[in-house]
């Protein structure tokens, strides 16, 4: 009865039917899904597609596969993003709202990358070597750490918005490490000399 009123409300908000509200995973992958939103706990997706209509996942969502797709409508992720194993951002599209973490470890170009503009936990760019010529722009929030630590260069790096843990910046040199601090001292940049 509980789950019913809890469909209704997310049909209600999203203007599409209860139907296209499930907890069930089946329901997503079914043949010609129209799910906009899944209220589940976790959601898996390697080797499978989302379906274009989906736009709240209330769970996590992940995927290990190297060139994981997500929706282009999807909107919000309210746990875990996990698409660690993906290797290029080539046509990703981030959902603006993820509710915990982000990870994205694997992926060494961060070219064509849109980013949330609000992450609750970490975001994961381990991997990434070098900030493209155009830039990057990171979310407004991320409520803990950001990951950067195969950075060699914080040539164009921007830390503009509010980071609430510290920022892991292994590979840069000392110096450039000190003129981030300068431009933030508010911010724990990693590791400390």
């Amino acid at each position: 009865q509980e789950e019913g009123k809890t469909k209704e409300d997310y049909a209600r908000i999203y203007g599409c039917k209860p139907e296209q509200v499930t907890s069930e995973p089946d329901d997503v992958f079914r043949e010609n899904s129209d799910t906009v939103v899944f209220i589940g706990k976790e959601l898996g997706f390697t080797n499978k597609d989302l379906p274009e209509t989906l736009k709240h996942v209330r769970g996590s969502l992940e995927s290990e596969s190297e060139n994981a797709k997500l929706p282009k409508n999807l909107e919000y992720v309210g746990g875990n993003l996990d698409l660690g194993s993906l290797t290029s951002a080539k046509g990703l599209e981030l959902p603006e709202t993820v509710g915990k973490h982000v990870d994205l470890g694997s992926l060494t170009s961060a070219k064509g990358l849109v980013l949330p503009k609000t992450i609750g936990g970490y975001l994961d760019l381990n991997c990434l070597e070098e900030i493209p010529a155009e830039g990057l722009e990171l979310p407004k929030t991320i409520g803990k750490y950001l990951f950067l630590d195969s950075l060699t260069s914080v040539k164009r790096l921007v830390l503009s918005g509010t980071i609430g843990g510290s920022v892991y910046l292994k590979n840069i040199t000392k110096t450039e490490r000190e003129e981030l601090r300068k431009q933030r001292p508010d911010l724990n940049i990693m590791p400390n000399p």
